[in-house]
């Protein structure tokens, strides 16, 4: 049983190392908001990506330890919280394993802050060139233009057919 609890501490040291180095991440994407070049954006992106299917395999990882307790003790593993587990624990363990658990929520909420601001960040960006782009348009109807062979092109009149 005991074998079971070390698995457990050591998968959610894991997670929590890489939720720590994805908010690492975030925060330096964060950090150079709007300044980043694209080349280095695409790199964090991928990197964020790589860290994220490692905290999906440890927690597919974890779901199976936590099943192993569930059958050793009878209960449906979907019942077994963190706490849960930590209440069932020997007295060795239990601290331990609240602590990873206070660790690892503090550490997910501050990633949900951070990737809601970049976000609210870069919408605002976006939506800031596209106003100049439409902008840019609607100073460009209207002025001449150039043809192939170089001859001024006028715009042409455009009238919508209104049925009456």
């Amino acid at each position: 049983m005991d074998v079971l609890f070390d698995n457990l501490l050591d998968l959610l040291a894991r997670e929590t190392d890489r939720h720590t180095r994805l908010y690492a991440l975030l925060n330096r994407e964060s950090e150079e908001d709007g300044r980043m070049p694209g080349r280095d954006l695409l790199t964090v992106q991928l990197e964020k990506e790589k860290y994220v299917a490692a905290i999906r395999a440890l927690e597919q990882e974890r779901i199976v330890v936590v099943k192993e307790l569930a059958r050793t003790w009878n209960t449906p593993w979907e019942e077994l919280t963190l706490r849960a587990i930590a209440a069932k624990a020997p007295e060795s363990m239990a601290q331990a394993l609240l602590n990873a658990h206070r660790e690892l929520v503090a550490l997910v909420e501050k990633i949900h802050d951070l990737a809601t601001h970049t976000s609210r960040n870069a919408k605002a960006r976006l939506k800031a060139v596209n106003a100049t782009l439409d902008m840019v348009r609607e100073a460009l109807d209207g002025h001449s233009t150039y043809s192939d062979k170089g001859k001024i092109h006028k715009p042409q009149a455009s009238m919508k057919h209104i049925e009456v």
